[in-house]
């Protein structure tokens, strides 16, 4: 099971917890680009570009309110 990491924000003094990948480092916190699921961010395996290990998790929850619109009026736009 992965562990985590707080640390601080420079601008907050909220802590965050990361959470570590399955190889063993923090898991940056990226942003989903997919129709489904735009806008989500989650943690992704450390070695991204290299080896992934599989780790994923949701920061995120999905929110049904607009989403449905807001994905169709993108789809609208991109044609």
């Amino acid at each position: 099971m992965p562990t985590s990491q707080t640390s601080r924000t420079p601008s907050s003094s909220s802590q965050i917890t990361h959470p570590r990948c399955l190889c063993g480092k923090v898991a940056p916190v990226r942003t989903s680009n997919k129709l489904t699921s735009m806008g989500m961010r989650f943690y992704e395996c450390a070695n991204y570009w290299e080896k992934k290990c599989g780790f994923f998790e949701w920061i995120d929850s999905p929110c049904d309110s607009g989403r449905h619109e807001l994905v169709q009026k993108i789809d609208l736009l991109e044609r």
